[in-house]
């Protein structure tokens, strides 16, 4: 009979796994949040194989880059009752999360990588608005 090796990932406190890196999977994907040295590990268990001795972890350090500053157009100034779409540039890696002061926001889909919204008062010095996408 043969064995099958169970696996045990190890991510550095800067990363979090998003797909694999479960006891039976031999890939892994991390989602970074924080830039510098990293490292992602992965040791085996013993399951019934000779083959499955590695019960120290096998490292990879890896460096993670600062992203880039996000890139938002749309119209400004801005008047009661305008409609504007607001967009950054898309990527398919990225997760987009919207957040406007005023106004009816509608998310576009399927690519959630802008915002359409209808402008509902006015803004001013006094009570500005805003728009903002991370």
């Amino acid at each position: 009979m043969v064995g099958k090796c169970n696996y045990v990932w190890v991510i550095s406190a800067g990363g979090s796994i998003t797909a694999g890196g479960t006891s039976t999977d031999n890939t892994v994907t991390v989602l970074w949040k924080s830039s510098g040295m990293q490292t992602v590990g992965i040791k085996y268990t013993e399951n019934t194989s000779p083959f499955c001795a590695a019960a120290d972890p096998s490292v990879m350090d890896v460096t993670v880059e600062a992203g880039s500053s996000t890139v938002l157009t749309g119209d400004k100034p801005v008047t009661q009752g305008q409609v504007v779409t607001y967009s950054t540039p898309y990527n398919a890696f990225n997760a987009y999360t919207w957040n406007a002061s005023h106004g009816n926001p509608e998310i576009c889909f399927p690519n959630r990588n802008c915002l359409t919204l209808t402008w509902d008062f006015p803004c001013s010095i006094i009570n500005p608005g805003y728009v903002a996408v991370t």
